[in-house]
């Protein structure tokens, strides 16, 4: 899981390490100044779209609040 503010961060490691095709699950930015609550919305958010993505055989597209190119990232 990345922070989808880092979205673009982690599309450059993933191509750096030979790793494109890996599926990658985002949790809404910010985290660090979330209140409790706002942080149990985000968690529920992500593992909803986690949970969906290892069902599936599919690729699904990230979310429209991920930030930069996230080619080869899922959820």
């Amino acid at each position: 899981m990345v922070s989808s503010g880092f979205s673009g961060q982690a599309k450059y490691q993933a191509e750096m390490l030979n790793l494109s095709d890996v599926r990658v699950s985002f949790v809404r930015h910010p985290i660090s100044d979330a209140t409790p609550q706002e942080m149990v919305s985000k968690a529920e958010e992500s593992w909803s779209a986690a949970s969906t993505a290892i069902a599936s055989n599919d690729v699904p597209e990230a979310p429209a609040w991920v930030t930069g190119s996230s080619q080869g990232c899922a959820t």
